[in-house]
């Protein structure tokens, strides 16, 4: 009864200690399996015999741990020399404080996989006595029994981190207690003129814990592998680290930067020369229009004069030496000839605009249709709300392009416009394909 008792003591003081803070965002619980061997240190001579037990175990944080485990084997003596005999199964239940040594003296940075710790307990051991025999008749030798003591568990071990679940563990305890009922020969040694000899016993074990908790956060670690000195630790290290590779990304833009810059000088050039250009040309092409406007205005009047004359039956002619259809022929082919270098002159223009286009509006040559999903201004020439305002689109209108520009008026965050074939502009936003350098419509 008296066992009884102590075991229900221990199971509800170590829920009383796994209670507290028990939704906490790491896994604190382990189940642990063990075996191994015992060897007893009786009056007669013992041998070594297996053991089993388990163990739950609770981290209270990564320097401490309480463990609640069960021990059952047997213990038996081997050969003595007066012929002593016992067997005894026996089984205890004991509550051990582990203390972690690594985390202790900060000496578990060389490796974090090993955790070294020590552990005290206390317990109730209780054993169950037979087959005592002895061979001398003045030997006193105790019946057979069962009976329950005090025990206090002295351990020193090592856990290994094999995976976020399992840990292995190797563990040598010493069992300390005050009784001399182990081995049933507690009056064998007043012979000697002792009168107590106590039992003790020794333990070699290894386990596998199985890690658990935290089931609303499953992907969190076990407490035990998760010191906050590491975390800041590692916090520091990150910082160091962090603060390495924003060095190395500002040298890095700012080399970017240089190029940029250069870039932009050589663009800056290159619109300059264009914006030339382009002046030139149109100064070009506006004098030789002007030239073939005049040219053509004297060979009208010309021709008109010429028709008058035949038409009054003139015999002196303007050109006596050409007829009317050479005359005729004569103009149009003039008159063809500067329409074609006219032509010539405009084709150039265009081509140096969508080049200018080009590097001022991001202008890309790309024919294709869209439908219109809201209502669409169509503008007149530039890409830019300010434009004027050529007609309003309907929505569900199909309409054809010729190129975008991606760099015109940003409006929501898009600046895509669309180009039609008489060089005016919409926005593409408000069409079934508002990014149209990307496919499925989505930008970049």
């Amino acid at each position: 009864m008296k066992f009884l008792q102590s075991s229900v003591l221990l199971v509800c003081f170590w829920f009383m200690a796994s209670s507290i803070d028990a939704q906490t965002a790491y896994k604190r619980f382990a189940a642990e399996p063990f075996g191994g061997i015992s060897y007893p240190e009786t009056d007669p001579t013992s041998k070594m015999t297996p053991c089993y037990g388990m163990g739950l175990r609770y981290t209270l944080s990564p320097l401490m741990a309480f463990s609640l485990g069960y021990t059952y084997g047997t213990w038996q003596n081997g050969k003595d020399l007066i012929g002593r005999t016992f067997k005894a199964y026996y089984y205890m239940v004991a509550l051990r404080t582990q203390v972690n040594l690594g985390e202790l003296f900060h000496f578990d940075q060389v490796t974090r996989k090993w955790h070294p710790y020590v552990s005290i307990g206390y317990g109730r051991l209780q054993a169950m006595v037979s087959g005592i025999r002895a061979r001398e008749k003045q030997t006193k030798v105790a019946r057979d029994f069962s009976g329950n003591m005090n025990a206090f568990p002295v351990g020193l071990g090592v856990r290994f981190y094999l995976s976020p679940r399992l840990d292995l563990g190797l563990n040598f305890e010493y069992l300390l207690h005050s009784s001399d009922s182990i081995d049933g020969h507690s009056l064998d040694m007043r012979l000697f003129n002792v009168k107590n000899n106590p039992d003790y016993a020794m333990f070699l074990t290894a386990s596998l814990a199985y890690k658990f908790g935290t089931k609303k956060q499953k992907g969190n670690p076990h407490l035990d592998w998760f010191s906050p000195r590491h975390q800041e630790e590692e916090r520091i290290t990150n910082l160091y680290n962090d603060q390495n590779y924003a060095r190395i990304e500002l040298d890095s833009l700012k080399q970017v930067i240089r190029f940029m810059e250069m870039d932009i000088v050589r663009m800056d050039t290159m619109i300059r020369t264009l914006s030339g250009s382009r002046d030139s040309l149109m100064l070009t092409l506006e004098s030789k229009i002007n030239a073939d406007r005049q040219r053509g205005s004297m060979l009208t009047v010309r021709q008109d004069a010429l028709v008058r004359d035949t038409a009054v039956g003139s015999t002196e002619g303007t050109i006596p030496s050409l007829s009317d259809s050479t005359m005729m022929d004569i103009v149009f082919r003039a008159f063809d000839s500067q329409a074609t270098r006219t032509d010539s002159l405009v084709q150039a223009l265009i081509e140096l605009q969508d080049k200018m286009n080009f590097f001022l509006l991001g202008y890309t040559p790309k024919y294709g249709r869209v439908k219109v999903v809201t209502e669409i201004k169509l503008r007149e020439m530039v890409p830019n709300t300010k434009a004027r305002i050529i007609k309003v689109i309907p929505v569900g209108t199909t309409l054809e392009f010729t190129g975008y520009v991606s760099k015109g008026e940003l409006i929501e965050g898009n600046p895509n416009w669309y180009k039609d074939e008489y060089g005016n502009y919409f926005w593409a936003g408000h069409t079934s394909n508002p990014w149209p350098e990307e496919n499925n419509g989505k930008p970049k």
